[in-house]
């Protein structure tokens, strides 16, 4: 996503943007953090990349606490496992 903003908003929109990503799934952010760092590559090995980093995440705790907190309605609380 990208955005402008007014010079005054600019703090408080980043502060909000930083928030979300502090509250995202740990074990995801790091693999997409990863994949990032790595990704100066063609879109056939960041597909790669992809297609190893999915599995770990479907496997992990923050998985399952992402769909029950969807399904309730409620802020997940992820524990990096």
């Amino acid at each position: 996503m990208s955005a402008v903003f007014e010079p005054d908003a600019l703090l408080d929109e980043a502060l909000t943007a930083a928030s979300r990503v502090a509250g995202a799934a740990p074990i995801a952010s790091r693999l997409t953090k990863a994949g990032l760092r790595a990704g100066q590559g063609s879109l056939e090995e960041a597909l790669q990349y992809e297609a190893l980093a999915q599995p770990v995440t479907f496997a992990t705790d923050d998985l399952r606490e992402g769909l029950a907190a969807t399904r309730e309605r409620r802020t997940p609380k992820f524990t990096g496992r």
